[in-house]
């Protein structure tokens, strides 16, 4: 058997029958085997948009082979062969302008020069890397670093749920933001199932013994009340700043007045003079 040296990366992404990825496009599982990781979001989308590209125009050009074929086995049959003549030269030339853009594409895809990490991921693993091996939902993603090109493919299929791994199915191959995001898979690994286990939340400094949905509830909820509580201690810091220590001679008192309300008050007793 003669072997021949591929890129790993282009030649997975083309010949997987399942890819599956995080809601950043940072991490791609292939056929649940290897996992490939980018640097950034935007390399990872660009790639993945280049492939939904390549594999569908690939598919679109079988298709055209095999009516092709169909169509001239049938005309043969009914001994039409004027017609038979006219859709061959049709599909030869969808056939010809199809081949010409895939060549240029996948010669640039192929030469394409991209960094990335890959490794072998356990079967071990595979059973903890998805959103519904947790009953979480999938649904939650920041959009501001989703890249244009790549966003159509997901508002276009936004219903499409994959039901076993969780995240949306863009292809029949492709399945979007159904891997759960390191930080949140090193709090998952700590649980197991409805374990409750001893906990100390870093924000307020208070201990609780939760399980993983409590301790993930209370993070939102705690993270929540230090904002608004911040946004408070910003205003009453500014209304403060805002006054001034001022002793009136006429009343004899030390008063805490913003610069207007000195100005009435010297006002009020010039008017009562």
């Amino acid at each position: 058997m003669n072997c021949m040296r591929v890129p790993a990366l282009q030649t997975l992404f083309l010949y997987s029958r399942s890819l599956d990825t995080n809601g950043e496009c940072t991490r791609v599982l292939c056929d649940e085997w290897l996992e490939i990781r980018f640097l950034d979001s935007e390399t990872g989308q660009k790639i993945l948009s280049a492939i939904l590209y390549l594999r569908s125009s690939i598919e679109k050009l079988f298709k055209i082979r095999l009516e092709d074929r169909i169509n001239f086995s049938g005309k043969l049959e009914d001994e039409e062969e004027p017609e038979t003549r006219k859709d061959t030269v049709k599909f030869k030339e969808r056939a010809k302008k199809l081949e010409k853009i895939l060549k240029k594409k996948l010669s640039e895809f192929l030469d394409s020069s991209v960094m990335y990490s890959i490794r072998r991921v356990l079967p071990a693993e595979v059973n903890k890397m998805f959103f519904k091996s947790y009953q979480t939902e999938s649904n939650s993603f920041d959009e501001s670093k989703i890249q244009p090109e790549f966003k159509k493919h997901i508002e276009t299929k936004e219903n499409n749920l994959n039901e076993i791994k969780g995240g949306y199915k863009i292809t029949n191959y492709l399945t979007y933001n159904c891997i759960i995001p390191d930080e949140t898979l090193s709090i998952v690994s700590e649980y197991s199932g409805n374990m409750k286990r001893h906990w100390k939340c870093t924000n307020c400094s208070k201990e609780f013994l939760f399980d993983l949905m409590q301790r993930m509830q209370h993070q939102v909820e705690c993270q929540e009340t230090i904002e608004i509580d911040a946004s408070q201690t910003v205003e009453k810091t500014s209304k403060s700043l805002d006054h001034k220590e001022y002793f009136c001679s006429v009343c004899n008192m030390n008063m805490n007045l913003t610069a207007i309300e000195i100005l009435k008050h010297k006002r009020s007793h010039s008017s009562s003079d």
